[in-house]
């Protein structure tokens, strides 16, 4: 009981962490949007000189011009936000199905399950949990994503209101991608944890 009280907290900060975070980025991202084109713009043919000059070093060309680096921007700020998108999203689901587990019933019914998954180990097929893993997974995974897609219409909107700036489809779908992109790692990072973590606990019996 105290061990999963223990896990219940770390769950908890980790949703508010993640939480704090994706607003952190939300905002970042705002921020971006809200420069005029101007400004926009030489930021981001700062980026290109040096990142063409780091090339031409190599003696590889200036192989990157303004409107890849943009897009590129574009892709990777939203990964970040769907990647702490996805781990708050997963780490929510984890503690809301760590706090059902301990209802009145919970213990034995989490200890019932544990046995069963443990007989079925070697199956693929459905867990016979009432709280069913990939359920969670996904409904965490749509959560995170559709927050990200909201985010990349706002995002957009925002810049229909800024002078030399314009809101495209094309960059929702770029910035969706992102999102795509880092909830698929987060998610997948806490696969591995919670793998790890299961396989401590069973060699602990």
């Amino acid at each position: 009981m105290q061990q999963e009280q223990i896990k219940e907290r770390k769950m908890t900060v980790m949703v508010v962490i993640c939480a704090v975070l994706s607003v952190l980025t939300a905002a970042f991202i705002f921020r971006n949007s809200l420069q005029p084109g101007a400004a926009s713009d030489a930021v981001s043919l700062g980026v290109v000189e040096r990142i063409n000059a780091f090339f031409a070093q190599m003696n590889l060309g200036e192989p990157f011009g303004n409107h890849l680096v943009r897009k590129a921007g574009h892709l990777l700020e939203f990964a970040l936000l769907g990647l702490w998108l996805g781990l708050c999203a997963s780490s929510c689901a984890a503690l809301l199905r760590g706090r059902a587990q301990m209802g009145p019933k919970g213990y034995e019914e989490g200890k019932r399950c544990a046995s069963a998954i443990k007989r079925l180990k070697d199956e693929k097929t459905e867990s016979i949990c009432p709280k069913s893993n990939k359920a969670t997974v996904c409904v965490a995974g749509g959560s995170a994503m559709l927050a990200g897609l909201g985010v990349a219409i706002v995002d957009e909107c925002i810049q229909l209101g800024v002078p030399g700036r314009s809101g495209q489809v094309s960059d929702v779908v770029i910035d969706f991608c992102g999102v795509v992109a880092g909830c698929a790692l987060a998610l997948l990072a806490s696969f591995i944890a919670h793998r790890l973590n299961r396989g401590a606990a069973a060699s602990r019996r």
